[in-house]
C-alpha cells in the first residue's frame, strides 16, 4: 500500500503490480530465512553443547572397557578408573573451560535476541488464540485452518528450543557432580597434581544459555513460558 501511494492516481500502474509482487516475495522470503536461521541455530547450538558435556562426563568409559586393572610404576595393581581419572582430569577441565567460554560468547551475542524471540512467539501465540476464540467469525474457514496450525508450529518451535537450552545448565551441574565424585576416590593428599586439579575443579561453576541478563534457561523454563502465555491469553479474553 505504501508503494502504491507513491504513484500519482492519474497514471497507469499496471507495471507496478509486478514490482510490488516481487518486493513482497523478497520481503517475506527474507523474513522466513532470518526466522528459520534463528530457529535452527539456537536448538542446534544447545544440542551440540549438551552432546559435548555428555562426552566429557563419559571421558574414561573406553578405558573401563579395555581392562580392569593397570600397573603403576611400583608394580602395584590399582583401579583403572582411578588411573583414568588422574590421566584425563586435566584435559577434561581444559575442554570444559573452553566450552564455557564458547557459551559465554554465544550469550554475549544472542542473550537479548533470545528475549525478543520469546516475546514475539508469546505475542503471536496470544494473538492467534485470541482471534480464533474471541472472533471466530471474522477469520472465516481459512482462519480455522491457519490459526490452529500456526499455534501448533509455535508451541513446537519454542518447546524444542527451550527444552534443549534448559538441559545445558542441567548437564553442566551434572558434569561437576560426576567428576567431583570421581576425584573423591583418589587420595589427593599424596599427589600434588591431583590436589591442584581438585582445587581447579572446585573453582568451576555451572553455566547455561542466558535469557538477557535475567536468568539461565533451565528445564522448567518451558513450563513457565507456557503458563505465562496462558495467563496473558486469559486476561485478553476477559477484556
Amino acid at each position: 500500500m505504501y508503494l502504491y501511494s507513491l504513484i500519482p492516481s492519474d497514471k497507469s500502474v499496471c507495471w507496478f503490480h509486478g514490482v510490488s509482487s516481487i518486493v513482497g516475495l523478497v520481503t517475506v522470503g527474507i523474513f522466513i530465512l532470518s526466522e528459520g536461521q534463528v530457529e535452527i541455530l539456537f536448538p542446534a547450538f544447545a544440542r551440540s553443547v549438551n552432546h559435548c558435556l555428555e562426552i566429557l562426563m563419559d571421558h574414561q568409559a573406553e578405558h573401563r572397557r579395555s581392562a580392569d586393572k593397570v600397573m603403576n610404576q611400583h608394580n602395584r595393581p590399582i583401579s583403572i578408573i582411578s588411573q583414568s581419572i588422574k590421566d584425563n582430569l586435566g584435559k577434561v577441565l581444559e575442554e570444559y573451560e573452553q566450552l564455557e567460554k564458547l557459551v559465554q560468547d554465544f550469550n554475549a551475542i544472542f542473550a537479548w535476541p533470545i528475549v525478543t524471540y520469546k516475546a514475539v512467539i508469546m505475542l503471536r501465540m496470544c494473538g492467534y488464540s485470541y482471534i480464533l476464540l474471541k472472533h471466530p467469525s471474522t477469520s472465516g474457514y481459512l482462519g480455522y485452518l491457519i490459526f490452529p496450525y500456526a499455534l501448533i508450529i509455535l508451541v513446537s518451535k519454542v518447546g524444542i528450543f527451550l527444552s534443549a537450552a534448559g538441559y545445558v545448565i542441567h548437564n553442566t551441574s551434572m558434569f561437576l557432580r560426576v567428576w567431583k565424585k570421581r576425584v573423591m576416590t583418589l587420595n589427593s593428599n599424596e599427589d600434588l597434581e591431583i590436589l591442584m586439579l581438585e582445587r581447579r575443579l572446585k573453582g568451576l561453576s555451572p553455566f547455561g544459555i542466558a535469557c538477557g541478563n535475567f536468568y539461565f534457561i533451565q528445564r522448567h523454563t518451558l513450563l513457565t513460558f507456557y503458563s505465562i502465555t496462558l495467563t496473558y491469553l486469559i486476561i485478553m479474553l476477559q477484556l
